[in-house]
């Protein structure tokens, strides 16, 4: 790397450390498609959703990209409630999305991981053409700031969903 001249540095971690834009892109459409079939298919609604790792704040590698997605539900009323409800939600999420993924992304796999863990639902978005993978975990969790308003100026990792969205 320290051979490289400072004029090409931005193409060499384009060519060789940025994951394929192809697959970011399909990536995108996946979890767009994803967040609508939960909205509108799911027993329980999202008032928002906030998006972090690596894909969400966009410091994504090649070999190495994850995305999570915070998922507030309002039908949780409490941290406690969210506790001992959790399992239910994610096995509601986990049927919509097996019910819903039939190729929505050309060349796009949805892979569910073997290991699971209580907090979070857990799958990888897979690209065998394009040699690329993305860990993804999505995380029913509590709001407990409440609604926002649409005045209100969010953050860019905040993608707001109000019950009445299409």
């Amino acid at each position: 790397l320290s051979q490289i001249p400072t004029n090409e540095l931005d193409r060499f971690i384009k060519d060789h450390l940025l994951p394929n834009p192809q697959f970011l892109k399909q990536v995108g459409k996946a979890i767009d498609g994803i967040l609508s079939c939960l909205r509108k298919n799911c027993v329980y609604k999202a008032s928002k959703v906030s998006k972090g790792g690596s894909f969400g704040r966009g410091t994504h590698l090649r070999g190495g990209c994850d995305v999570e997605l915070a998922i507030f539900f309002n039908c949780f009323k409490n941290y406690k409630d969210q506790r001992a409800r959790r399992a239910e939600i994610l096995e509601e999420m986990r049927a919509q999305l097996e019910s819903w993924w039939q190729d929505p992304v050309p060349d796009l796999s949805l892979q569910f991981s073997k290991h699971t863990v209580p907090e979070a639902l857990q799958f990888q978005l897979v690209s065998t053409a394009l040699g690329s993978q993305m860990d993804v975990s999505l995380l029913p969790v509590f709001d407990a700031v409440g609604p926002l308003s649409s005045s209100t100026k969010h953050p860019k990792h905040c993608l707001l969903y109000t019950s009445d969205a299409a």
